[in-house]
């Protein structure tokens, strides 16, 4: 086998690698919204053309990220950050309501679908600025404490 061999192969892991991120994160980003988005306009999609929709929007826009100058590092760490706040307020949402003695999110489905969308919406929000303090702190050379 020879070096050159040895490196394509080391290419094509680390690419592969890449898409899948890619992928994966675009998936994240389009897909929660756009389910959320569905709900709440009463599912006139139903959930397979949806996650078909998701599935060709994330291969197709994976594409810059990829090949292109869209920095993958950010896409990734936006949907990384969006997901953990969307979790953590999502949690913190439903155990609040249950110690109410709501029992939860509410069952109607326009109200929890706007509960689940005003969620995602704060946590884009949430990892905009995560992202944006990780470029400005990578711009001036400070580390994570502001050092």
């Amino acid at each position: 086998m020879s070096l050159r061999g040895a490196t394509g192969d080391s290419g094509f892991l680390a690419a592969t690698a890449d898409v899948a991120s890619a992928v994966v994160a675009i998936a994240l980003v389009v897909g929660i919204p756009l389910s959320i988005g569905n709900g709440l306009l009463g599912t006139p999609l139903p959930g397979r053309v949806v996650g078909l929709l998701v599935f060709v929007v994330a291969l197709g826009g994976a594409y810059p990220f990829v090949a292109g100058d869209w920095p993958l590092a950010k896409l990734t760490d936006f949907a990384l950050a969006a997901v953990l706040t969307w979790l953590a307020v999502a949690a913190f949402v439903t155990f609040g309501l249950l110690a109410a003695g709501d029992g939860g999110l509410p069952s109607d489905p326009p109200v929890n679908a706007a509960v689940r969308l005003g969620t995602v919406a704060l946590s884009f929000c949430v990892a905009a600025r995560y992202v944006r303090h990780r470029e400005r702190t990578h711009v001036t050379g400070d580390d994570a404490h502001g050092h």
